[in-house]
């Protein structure tokens, strides 16, 4: 019997929960990173590297501890870097996100190349507690002003959203996904990438993970583009604002437009989650 204070780390409880992120990774194509704020556990890293991307951090010391200890892709946050801190986090770091403006101001020239990217506070979150509200009034985590952000785009390829705040519901998070997409849909489309934190609860037992599909499908008009749409039945039949639908749009084609190889474009359509409540809007890249 071990007479010291001790953490016992149950791993079959935690393979359950790793299995559920590699599934989400693998339909999804999403990263999953682990937040070594709310688990730095190193004794078990080697048991959930293979399931993960790599870690996302909060401070230098776990910048360090996820480049040494976990590998894979290493995000780099603080909400308040040191001058005597930066340098070294860029050196364990594969990007470095800037709590505001004006730490980027401050910091963004010593980045050493990084991807950078920077926190938006959209001002709504899930959170329970206001004391840990990411996004409470006159709260300092993020930038709101969509103005300020655009001003700063080309020197930044990416953004953090951090407010989900173990958030079990699914259509909740989907509500608020289309309210960051109405506020701040014209500079996301300049992003390479985006980092949702925060406590997506999708582990939870009943969380639906894997919708059957997407019905009542609208797809947006594209000038200069013909929109074919395919009309079938679903596999089942689904209750949709109060009505049962039993078919819909199955397959939708953009034809006639010109895009060259070396350039990309984007195809929009809307739909909801057979299964759940939740509305979804797709952005197909070609």
């Amino acid at each position: 019997m071990m007479k010291t204070p001790h953490y016992l780390i149950d791993k079959s409880k935690l393979l359950r929960n790793l299995e559920r992120i590699e599934h989400l990774r693998e339909k999804s194509g999403a990263k999953a990173l682990l937040a070594l704020k709310c688990f730095a556990a190193w004794s078990v890293f080697d048991f959930m590297r293979p399931h993960m991307d790599g870690t996302t951090s909060s401070s230098l010391n776990e910048v360090r501890l996820g480049s040494t200890r976990f590998g894979g892709e290493t995000h780099a946050y603080s909400v308040a870097w040191a001058d005597h801190e930066i340098d070294e986090a860029a050196g364990f770091a594969d990007k470095m996100i800037f709590n505001s403006i004006g730490q980027l101001d401050r910091f963004g020239a010593r980045a050493g190349g990084l991807a950078c990217g920077l926190r938006l506070n959209p001002g709504i979150s899930v959170s329970h507690f206001d004391l840990a509200d990411p996004a409470r009034p006159f709260s300092r985590l993020g930038e709101t002003d969509p103005g300020r952000i655009e001003a700063v785009l080309d020197r930044i390829n990416g953004f953090m959203i951090h407010n989900n705040c173990e958030n079990g519901d699914f259509a909740l998070f989907s509500e608020m996904l289309d309210q960051i997409e109405e506020k701040y849909g014209e500079l996301l489309r300049y992003a390479d990438w985006i980092s949702l934190g925060g406590g997506i609860h999708f582990t939870a037992d009943g969380y639906p993970i894997e919708a059957e599909g997407v019905v009542s499908v609208k797809p947006m008009p594209k000038p200069g583009w013909t929109i074919d749409k395919v009309v079938a039945p679903y596999e089942a039949e689904y209750e949709l604002h109060g009505r049962k639908v039993a078919e819909g749009v199955t397959e939708i084609t953009w034809s006639g437009g010109s895009l060259a190889d070396d350039e990309y474009d984007e195809f929009v359509f809307r739909g909801t989650a057979s299964g759940h409540r939740a509305l979804c809007a797709h952005r197909l890249h070609s």
